[in-house]
């Protein structure tokens, strides 16, 4: 859960949002003319607005000094609950998230078990207008590179206007992977070498191999080989090549240790299928023992991720292939240790490449006036490293600290690079918007919000630790929002409308007198119902029926982990 302390916002001016072309005129001697305007809306998710104003002071960010010394910069009060998928909704749309549905980045809605939930990203449980559908009825052309809530299918659009949600091409082999013949690594695919064998064309690309090794690595159903080479017979492996079949001269890729591929786009098979993808593969260790190959997240073609085929190609076949298909740093590979931070940055710089690219791409070859875009790859960094950075946090190592910073501002000058990609490519009289959802704080501690009620007897587990819908009397199924499994609204409801206001109140009083057991100081900020939650915007039925936010320091979790010592439900930990 993020905190809205630092959620600001940076605007050539935040008017200018409704400022489209054909609504501003000047007046000319003989007449009236109308001025062409454009729009470009830049998000950039989670940015703190002290950190970017500390690092334009210093000069590290000239391009967004650029706007700010150019035009007008203000602070925002962010939508509640402060998460990408509700303040994104509210921005594109100008309405709270009771009223556009969008009440958090997951959403619970009635006839569900109360333990279901929907995304909150899937622009079919966008019930107000967005922007792109405004313009769209004014026969304005708009190109929405990235956004969430911009699923294709989800908008009925003319062809004036160009959807992408490259978040929703996902396919079984989509997860990244790393195979490795290291067994103590976790979550790894594991490989064996054995004597290379069989291959062709080996001395016309490698020259003279002394000895090799040869594996096999799957995507689904498809089957590539691996030639590891030691050249020089050293007992130290030289080179790795990643081949269709046992022949160099069609090798997808030849790399040293530590080196990354370019995007391989070609064609895999999964499931009966055939999809396009173009992966991005990195040789992290050719160590036999400890041997490490990484693949990125591998976004294929073929989903409903566009609403234009002709579009998606070209974007695919000009910029895809040149930055492969990261959508966010890789923090699966950081925290499974696959790979060190320096790794982790390279996937989030690949990230904000492909959003770079492909909206500059789109600016230069295609006619719009309102373009809106998105990068993640703030909101990515601050959830590794954020806390590393801050002496009040009980993690926090003094000599790491400076290392952890300069990966964060590392982070921000990719923002200012493709900020400036922006700058470069706009024609005349376009209006430029850079915004940020929301802000984020250092985390200490999770509380297990279901782990509370558990151990209160409101939900009931099985042997598995799973909750027994037909026992369970309330749950949280996505942070802040927490249901009465009330009989006629929820699928299996057990509690009867007339137990409903007195349970409410129950939980309110749980969970506003709960304490942090080694400090003693209670950790929720607002516990309301939902009658009370209309001041914060929600209402309506996706709204929960007890609404809370957690004190600066805390962060939510709505798992069931069992307490290997008491047998019960953990309440709360250390982030780490």
């Amino acid at each position: 859960m993020k905190t809205t302390n630092f959620s600001k916002i940076l605007v050539l001016t935040i008017v200018l949002l409704l400022v489209l072309p054909g609504a501003l005129y000047m007046t000319q001697e003989g007449g009236v003319e109308r001025e062409k305007l454009r729009v470009v809306v830049i998000s950039v998710d989670a940015v703190r607005y002290d950190h970017l104003m500390a690092l334009v002071e210093k000069g590290e960010l000239p391009n967004i000094a650029r706007l700010i010394n150019t035009g007008i910069y203000a602070e925002m009060i962010v939508a509640f609950p402060t998460a990408t998928a509700v303040s994104h909704a509210a921005i594109s749309t100008g309405a709270s998230p009771g009223v556009n549905g969008i009440v958090g980045n997951a959403i619970h809605l009635p006839n569900m078990t109360v333990t279901s939930t929907v995304s909150g990203f899937n622009g079919s449980y966008l019930i107000a207008e967005p922007i792109w559908m405004a313009a769209d009825r004014q026969g304005l052309k708009t190109i929405v590179v990235s956004f969430p809530q911009s699923t294709p299918p989800a908008w009925n659009v003319t062809e004036n206007t160009i959807l992408f949600n490259i978040y929703d091409a996902s396919a079984r082999f989509t997860k990244s992977a790393l195979y490795t013949t290291n067994r103590n690594i976790t979550s790894g695919t594991l490989i064996e070498f054995t004597n290379a064998t069989g291959w062709s064309n080996v001395e016309e690309v490698l020259g003279n191999v002394t000895v090799a090794l040869e594996s096999n690595i799957t995507i689904c159903d498809t089957t590539w080989y691996l030639y590891l080479a030691d050249i020089e017979g050293d007992e130290q492996y030289d080179k790795l090549v990643i081949a269709p079949e046992k022949d160099l001269e069609k090798a997808y890729a030849i790399l040293s240790e530590g080196e990354w591929s370019k995007p391989i786009n070609t064609t895999i098979t999964c499931e009966g299928k055939e999809y396009t993808v173009a992966p991005l593969f990195k040789a992290i260790k050719l160590d036999p023992g400890d041997f490490r190959l990484y693949r990125g997240t591998t976004r294929p073609f073929e989903a409903p991720w566009f609403n234009n085929l002709d579009v998606a190609w070209s974007v695919w076949n000009n910029v895809i292939v040149e930055t492969g298909t990261f959508t966010d740093g890789d923090y699966v590979g950081l925290v499974n240790e696959w790979f060190d931070v320096e790794t982790y940055m390279e996937t989030v710089n690949y990230t904000n490449r492909l959003f770079a690219e492909w909206t500059v791409y789109m600016i230069e070859n295609y006619e719009w006036d309102l373009l809106l875009t998105y990068t993640p790859v703030i909101d990515n960094v601050y959830h590794q490293f954020l806390g590393l950075t801050d002496p009040n946090m009980p993690y926090y190592n003094s000599t790491e600290a400076e290392y952890y910073w300069e990966v964060i501002v590392r982070t921000y000058k990719m923002i200012d690079e493709f900020v400036g990609m922006v700058l470069e490519s706009i024609p005349e009289n376009t209006v430029v918007i850079l915004i940020s959802d929301h802000g984020q704080v250092p985390v200490k501690k999770i509380v297990y919000i279901n782990g509370i009620l558990c151990n209160r007897g409101y939900i009931k587990v099985d042997a598995e630790f799973k909750p027994i819908i037909n026992e369970t009397l309330v749950y949280a199924p996505w942070h802040v929002h927490i249901f009465v499994n009330l009989e006629n609204r929820e699928q299996g409801g057990i509690v009867p409308q007339g137990n409903y206001t007195a349970l409410v109140r129950e939980i309110v009083e749980v969970l506003r007198d709960y304490r942090d057991p080694e400090t003693n100081e209670t950790v929720f900020d607002i516990v309301l119902t939902r009658e009370e939650a209309w001041i914060l915007g929600l209402l309506g039925d996706r709204v929960g029926d007890i609404i809370y936010a957690l004190k600066p320091g805390y962060t939510s979790s709505t798992a069931l982990v069992r307490d290997q010592t008491t047998g019960g439900a953990v309440e709360i930990s250390p982030a780490i």
